[in-house]
């Protein structure tokens, strides 16, 4: 499976939050599919990515930056949903630092994570 990532801004996380599974499929997969602006993906690479991740920062981090730390999609709706709250991509970006990596877009990946931070914003991670 092929992560997708959104930026949401803090507004947008709290009001998905809220919502039922459906309703924040909907959302993030209209936003996935035509606001690239605030998407990025890991192609096939997430696994090479992982592996390299571990290696730089603990592997709680590396898991949380591709897949997420908390679960979108209880009920199994679809291929998987998950979120990293504003505080959680603060943490990682701070923990990602300036590394530079091999495995390709991880550190598209990680500069995505610094702008998110930056912002203030959520980082939502559909699966497919």
């Amino acid at each position: 499976m092929i992560p997708n990532y959104l930026r949401l801004p803090s507004a947008k996380y709290e009001d998905l939050a809220a919502c039922s599974v459906d309703a924040r499929y909907a959302a993030i997969t209209n936003a996935v599919e035509t606001d690239v602006d605030n998407t990025q993906d890991m192609d096939k690479y997430s696994m090479d990515a992982l592996e390299e991740l571990v290696r730089t920062v603990d592997p709680d981090t590396a898991s949380s930056a591709l897949f997420g730390s908390t679960n979108w999609d209880e009920e199994e709706a679809g291929d998987g949903l998950s979120v990293n709250s504003p505080e959680k991509v603060s943490a990682i970006a701070r923990a990602l630092g300036d590394h530079s990596f091999e495995t390709p877009n991880l550190n598209a990946l990680v500069e995505f994570y610094r702008n998110a931070a930056d912002r203030g914003d959520a980082i939502a991670i559909m699966f497919n």
